[in-house]
């Protein structure tokens, strides 16, 4: 049960959205947007999360659709981590959330929310940093479409009053070959140790991690530094140079073990792609 008073809204557009949000801010408030809730409800359960309104984004259209067209693929900010898990047109996106926790978690929680979330995980964001996705943003101004890479910097950068309705990846991604790597401690339905992602196309090897550092990451840097070529060994050596973070230390592993544990399977992802 959350234990302060708020108001609740829910919005048939994302002009009412953000009108409501603007109007609430107007009159000094601390509004949140939401839709699957599932992070929200819970910090605000635990104190960890203060809010005067609600915004419920659910009913927006633009959010709960996807679509095909000549640009690419389109997925609603709503989608579920279940509907994702189901697609067929994407097979590394449906293998990296299929794995986000259990099957009643995936039914609540969004592709929009587990990307913008507080978590340090955020998972379902590795494919489409891979895949360059166009990430469309909504706020009082309209709606602008960027480079997911250039809106990511260790979280999702949105301006007051902005959320987020989709993402959308080019078609021709589709058939790009791909490999997932995820390691827990014990259960399959824990927070990772770490989730590298990773595809070859015509530019070489990507990876993009989770896990590892507070928050996931793709590196330009980092990919061509893997697609140098040096042998694996020094490759494996040099590669904190071109890491963005500092590696976890937490009560689920030390950062020397989850330094050893992703030397390894990073070593085996170069194996793979050189026999490929």
């Amino acid at each position: 049960m959350i234990s302060f008073d708020f108001e609740y809204y829910r919005p048939d557009s994302i002009k009412e959205a953000t009108d409501v949000y603007a109007q609430l801010h107007e009159e000094g408030k601390s509004p949140l947007y939401f839709s699957g809730g599932t992070e929200v409800i819970t910090m605000a359960r635990k104190g960890a999360l203060k809010f005067d309104a609600l915004i419920d984004l659910k009913n927006i259209e633009e959010m709960n659709v996807y679509r095909k067209d000549e640009d690419g693929i389109y997925f609603g900010a709503n989608m579920t981590l279940n509907e994702a898990a189901e697609m067929k047109d994407f097979p590394l996106i449906r293998e990296v959330v299929r794995t986000i926790g259990d099957h009643t978690i995936r039914n609540r929680i969004t592709l929009g929310g587990n990307i913008c979330g507080r978590l340090p995980y955020r998972e379902a964001l590795l494919p489409f940093l891979l895949y360059d996705a166009q990430v469309y943003i909504a706020g009082i101004n309209g709606i602008k479409a960027l480079s997911i890479n250039e809106a990511f910097n260790k979280r999702l950068v949105l301006s007051k009053g902005e959320f987020v309705i989709g993402f959308k990846v080019k078609e021709s991604f589709m058939d790009t070959k791909y490999l997932n790597i995820r390691k827990v401690k014990t259960s399959e339905i824990d927070y990772p140790l770490f989730h590298i992602a990773s595809i070859k196309d015509e530019e070489g090897i990507k990876i993009a991690v989770s896990g590892l550092c507070a928050y996931p990451f793709r590196s330009y840097e980092l990919d061509k530094h893997i697609n140098c070529n040096s042998e694996p060994d020094e490759i494996i050596n040099n590669v904190y140079q071109f890491i963005p973070g500092t590696i976890k230390e937490d009560n689920i592993a030390s950062a020397e073990y989850r330094k050893a544990l992703f030397e390894l399977n990073l070593e085996k992802i170069l194996e793979k792609w050189g026999e490929a």
